[in-house]
């Protein structure tokens, strides 16, 4: 095994960083490689107020071999607002053995910084390596609490036929006008579950930040009578800065593709691309609904997905399964994935994990 040394990146790694990303695929039937760029630390500015990428240099050559990402950001923990971390972007190559364990010691020092007390993190389920490895309790890891599935799905605009449509409750897009009932809407809302982000005016319809590249458009407003708020919810695309490129899949698909498609076509989800192409989609983000009104939902969804239908091929959508809208995507035609999710602690933060409530979990999907 090479020798690795590890340290902060810095704007200087930017190629680097960039070629690791697109160069490190997923396992699974369809293989996806997630790509960042032009900036990649640009990229990384929706994971956090407050991100550092660690990376792994081989000692001779001092080219990277390996980094991952710890990243902070206000969010709802029992209804209050806290700093908490989260940990992604594990990747590795260059190497016959990427010293993990040494990345994680690293990543030790760094929390000694104090600035939150426990960190987020997914696991894709496929990835049997990760979770053997990170799950282990070897020495130098930090403890990896499983808590519970994140299930997600992509779903075809053609879907929005199957949602029902309601007279009582009118969908729009939202103006700029709108930042200040969305706000309140959203901190009232947001305080109700678990790990919901902690939005600010600052972070609204910018070029850069949490929500980078959102527009007051990609938003939808539910409003009932008297336009009282009902809920809302965004279609974030992230295209521009995060993409995604399916690999490879199997030879047999390749041959079979038409058929698949005309198949899909005919069931409502979405079709196969050719080997090699981006993904064309946009993340169902931003998710507050009066009550967990899943009437009030599908009508957000329903005008999401109609408008959607020229613009991109899908909409990722993703709950906890402990959220009530998980029920909603299951009733729906589409392609799913699961990740398991983790509390990832060292010894100063057991006990914060351990106060953690039952409210159900929000994960903004955009953001992981």
């Amino acid at each position: 095994m090479a020798s690795v040394h590890f340290e902060l990146a810095g704007p200087g790694d930017n190629r680097q960083l960039l070629a690791l990303q697109a160069a490190n695929v997923m396992p699974g039937f369809l293989r996806v490689a997630y790509e960042r760029g032009p900036d990649f630390f640009a990229a990384l500015e929706v994971e956090g107020c407050f991100r550092q990428t660690i990376v792994g240099r081989d000692a001779k050559s001092g080219e990277i071999v390996g980094f991952g990402n710890r990243s902070l950001k206000p969010l709802f923990v029992n209804g209050e607002q806290r700093d908490i971390g989260y940990l992604s972007g594990l990747r590795t190559y260059g190497v016959g053995a990427f010293p993990v364990l040494g990345a994680y010691r690293f990543l030790g020092r760094l929390h000694n910084d104090q600035r939150a007390p426990f960190y987020l993190s997914t696991i894709v389920d496929g990835n049997r390596r990760a979770q053997r490895l990170l799950t282990s309790g070897r020495r130098g890891l930090p403890v990896y609490h499983p808590f519970g599935q994140l299930f997600c799905k992509a779903l075809s605009p053609a879907v929005a036929s199957r949602l029902p449509e309601s007279a009582s409750i009118g969908c729009r897009p939202a103006e700029p006008g709108d930042l200040d009932r969305i706000l309140a809407f959203l901190g009232e809302q947001g305080q109700k579950k678990q790990f919901f982000p902690c939005y600010g005016q600052d972070d609204f319809f910018k070029t850069g930040g949490l929500l980078r590249g959102l527009e007051a458009g990609d938003m939808a407003l539910a409003e009932g009578r008297c336009g009282r708020l009902l809920g809302l919810a965004a279609a974030w695309n992230q295209q521009p800065f995060r993409a995604s490129r399916l690999v490879s899949y199997p030879a047999w698909l390749a041959g079979a593709r038409p058929l698949v498609n005309l198949w899909h076509q005919l069931r409502r989800l979405p079709l196969v691309p050719p080997a090699g192409s981006r993904l064309d989609f946009f993340f169902l983000s931003l998710v507050a609904v009066q009550d967990d009104d899943q009437a009030v939902f599908s009508a957000l969804l329903r005008q999401l997905l109609a408008a959607s239908k020229r613009k991109f091929a899908f909409l990722m959508a993703g709950f906890h399964g402990s959220h009530p809208f998980r029920q909603v995507l299951q009733r729906l035609p589409g392609h799913d994935y699961r990740s398991t999710v983790y509390l990832v602690h060292w010894p100063d933060g057991a006990r914060a994990v351990k106060e953690v409530d039952g409210r159900p979990v929000y994960l903004e999907l955009g953001a992981l």
